[in-house]
């Protein structure tokens, strides 16, 4: 199965009762249609060429939180006890999905040990039953070994 179709499947059938996933697309680029054969960073540059050509300017447009960050983000609602009881809170969730051969890069551990060490939930999953064990047992604070 696709990393594409893994993490539509978990958005898709976690995101109900206590836990909220969204996709966080990260890059940067332009807005650009092009014809196929042409590389991204071609177009992005020539881009930036013809606005400056023409007297104008352009830029870069960054998205998503950062290079590393999650492929899916949310919160997951937690109860807290003792001297908080029955009070609800938010808690950030972070799933990175990867095909059952796919590797972990070094800013995807740096994000998910970013997270986890904040009190947040930043997991790994390569398919659905993987992620919704780890979202609702919630106390696997390490990065899952790769």
């Amino acid at each position: 199965m696709s990393e594409g179709k893994i993490w539509r499947e978990i958005r898709d059938k976690l995101s109900n009762g206590s836990i909220r996933l969204f996709r966080n697309e990260c890059g940067n680029g332009v807005a650009v249609r092009h014809k196929h054969g042409q590389t991204r960073q071609a177009i992005i540059t020539a881009c930036i060429a013809l606005a400056e050509k023409m007297g104008g300017s352009a830029a870069r447009i960054h998205f998503g939180l950062t290079v590393g960050s999650s492929d899916l983000i949310g919160l997951r609602s937690v109860v807290i006890t003792q001297d908080m009881v029955g009070t609800t809170i938010a808690q950030f969730v972070g799933v990175e999905t990867k095909t059952a051969t796919g590797s972990v890069r070094e800013e995807q551990k740096r994000w998910l040990e970013f997270v986890n060490n904040r009190g947040g939930l930043a997991v790994i999953a390569r398919d659905l039953a993987e992620a919704e064990n780890k979202l609702s047992a919630g106390v696997d604070r390490r990065v899952d070994e790769e």
